[in-house]
């Protein structure tokens, strides 16, 4: 009888490597999902130039400066394929493709003509929006208690629109012809860095609070009037144009597909 105890102590023992092997795979093994994801936030838009446009022959550019730029919210929709594992350390990667969709804000300022204090004339405004569509990549970094902190890329087209030029003379000022600048939708290459963290409400369900940093390239109104002024310039082949950027911040929430 002491045999056999003794045989089968030592049958669990050579045994309990290949059991601990196989478990410890099992655990760290990634296991596939398609995953679908919605949230909203806030952008915090960045203009970073100027406007110049030339009123005619020989007379000095008219300078555009913006004072102001408003801020606008966006709501986001996202999907594609994520693996997941229950681990300590990368416990998802997800690839995915992102669609945004950004409110309204505006772009105000004033106009020296001739590019001179003197003849600080005029404030100006416009609208803009945009639409992203971005390929994004994202690694969740570790599990801690259900809270994992990730990194997140992307890339891909923006396009961007603006619209509803509108200017107004300061007080004491004889209104002049308007530009009209018309409404232009601009196409451009556009990526997004950021960081945030998700939590696992269960392991289907996760919420997150991201921070990313965005170019979407640039905002352009379309050409303006074909109407002669007394400098001789046709505002018909000028426009207005900025390189949109922006500190965005949103809540999210993800669902996997078919979790088991």
């Amino acid at each position: 009888m002491t045999r056999r105890i003794q045989a089968f102590i030592l049958l669990c023992l050579l045994n309990t490597p290949f059991l601990t092997s196989n478990a410890w795979a099992i655990y760290n093994e990634y296991g596939g999902n398609w995953y679908l994801s919605g949230g909203a936030g806030r952008s915090l838009y960045q203009m970073d130039a100027d406007n110049f446009i030339n009123p005619g022959p020989h007379w000095p550019a008219d300078h555009y400066y913006k004072n102001n730029i408003h801020n606008g919210s966006f709501v986001n929709a996202t999907g594609g394929y994520a693996w997941v594992r229950y681990g300590d350390w990368f416990p998802a990667m997800m690839l995915g493709l992102s669609y945004t969709y950004a409110f309204q804000g505006k772009v105000s300022g004033y106009i020296n003509q001739y590019n001179l204090n003197q003849f600080h004339n005029y404030t100006y405004s416009y609208d803009f929006s945009r639409q992203t569509l971005l390929g994004i990549f994202k690694v969740d970094i570790a599990n801690v208690d259900c809270f994992m902190p990730y990194l997140i890329v992307g890339t891909g087209a923006s396009f961007n629109k603006a619209s509803g030029y509108k200017e107004q003379p300061l007080s004491n000022v004889t209104p002049r012809v308007s530009p009209g600048y018309g409404g232009g939708t601009h196409t451009s290459w556009a990526y997004i860095v950021g960081a945030g963290v998700d939590y696992m409400i269960r392991d289907d369900i996760w919420v997150g609070l991201e921070y990313n940093y965005g170019d979407f390239g640039t905002v352009q109104t379309d050409d303006g009037a074909d109407t002669a002024t007394v400098t001789g310039v046709n505002y018909s082949e000028q426009h207005l144009s900025n390189r949109l950027k922006a500190n965005s911040f949103l809540i999210n929430f993800t669902y996997l597909l078919n979790y088991t």
